[in-house]
């Protein structure tokens, strides 16, 4: 049976739900510009219950005035044979997994997204990123995560730019400190995998190498201008060790003594004076390690011994002066009017002018003993 306009709009029109239904065979609406099902009120519903609800054509536009609700109750494909299927959404586009997790699965090919951001956010929890590794590795993942940006007393949002390249072998991530990253060498290890190492920005300014530790931080500086190093700290040399100077033949050494050695002349040239302070109260002058002279504390005194080798020569006590042996004069004497005479002894405060001095003469061996004077009337002579 068929019901047929043969011209014009067939319309069905019932006061009350009304059921169109075949007993056997499909109920096939056919139109010739198309078929239209409006509800005017309440929900259209295509129901097929324990069957498949099959839309083919061309394509199909289902659209609405307000939300369009898809809701299955097992798992569903949204799948074209050929072509892209695109989700299209005014104000956006939001897929919502209830379950354990959204998939995106693109096998070989690009999950491509195309946006100004991508923001990945986890709600209460700090949102990250996690790389896995090959599936026949394992299921081990790394994992990049986002700070608490909020909590470090900052409160602001900053960017990494990653660099233009992949760098050099060595080269390790460096920030300008507004978030630009570029390739730097490795300040803090490339010196233990070369044996040529620059330190500084090549800049006209001092480099500073500071040592930091819990309490005590050490120092030393390359300075610049003055073209030398100082040093904040001490530097102490371990055990016999020598601190040398242009060769090894010019050092100082602690060898259970300071020493002091040089292939050429040792000079001391003090501003003001020259101390030299021995609590042994002797000071030794050697040739080869052999003591050939000394000047030593008068025992019990401030006053000077000078000794020939390890032997008393010459003993001062205040002004006065006395010779532990024999004392012999050679040369000439200069004399207090600038003139010379054979070699004497004068005593002091002697001058031209007559005046009253005196001397005691011993000779053991023979010889003469001559005596001059300016004004031999002035001689006195005594045999004690």
């Amino acid at each position: 049976n068929s019901l047929i306009s043969s011209s014009g709009a067939l319309t069905l029109t019932s006061a009350a739900a009304a059921t169109w239904s075949t007993g056997a065979g499909a109920l096939t609406l056919e139109g010739n510009a198309g078929v239209t099902v409006t509800s005017t009120g309440g929900t259209l519903a295509l129901n097929g219950t324990g069957q498949t609800v099959d839309l083919n054509g061309a394509a199909i536009d289902i659209d609405a005035s307000a939300a369009i609700t898809m809701d299955a109750a097992a798992a569903s494909n949204l799948t074209t044979s050929s072509g892209a299927l695109t989700l299209d959404g005014a104000g956006g586009v939001n897929i919502a997994g209830n379950g354990t997790e959204i998939d995106l699965t693109a096998g070989s090919a690009i999950i491509e997204l195309n946006s100004t951001n991508v923001d990945i956010k986890a709600a209460t929890q700090a949102a990250s990123i996690r790389l896995y590794e090959a599936s026949g590795d394992g299921s081990n993942y790394m994992e990049i995560k986002a700070p608490n940006l909020s909590g470090d007393g900052t409160d602001a949002d900053f960017t990494l730019t990653l660099p233009i390249d992949a760098g050099a072998n060595g080269q390790v991530l460096s920030t300008n400190g507004s978030g630009v990253l570029s390739w730097a060498t490795d300040a803090t290890s490339a010196s233990s995998v070369t044996n040529a190492n620059v330190f500084g920005a090549d800049a006209d300014a001092d480099v500073t190498f500071t040592v930091n530790t819990s309490t005590l931080d050490g120092l030393f500086s390359w300075m610049e201008d003055e073209d030398y190093f100082e040093y904040t700290d001490d530097i102490l040399m371990k055990s016999d060790e020598k601190l040398q100077f242009g060769t090894t033949a010019n050092f100082i050494q602690l060898d259970t003594d300071l020493k002091v050695g040089t292939d050429a002349n040792f000079s001391l040239d003090a501003a003001t004076d020259i101390i030299l302070d021995a609590d042994g109260e002797d000071v030794f002058i050697k040739h080869n390690g052999d003591i050939y002279a000394s000047l030593t504390k008068s025992s019990g005194t401030n006053d000077l011994l000078i000794k020939s080798g390890t032997t008393d020569a010459m003993e001062f006590t205040g002004a006065a002066v006395e010779a532990k042996g024999n004392l012999t004069v050679a040369g000439q004497t200069l004399l207090p009017d600038g003139t010379t005479s054979n070699p004497s002894i004068k005593a002091a405060g002697a001058s031209n002018d007559a005046e009253t001095v005196g001397f005691r003469f011993h000779s053991t061996t023979t010889g003469s003993l001559i005596v001059v004077a300016n004004n031999e009337d002035q001689f006195i002579f005594s045999d004690g």
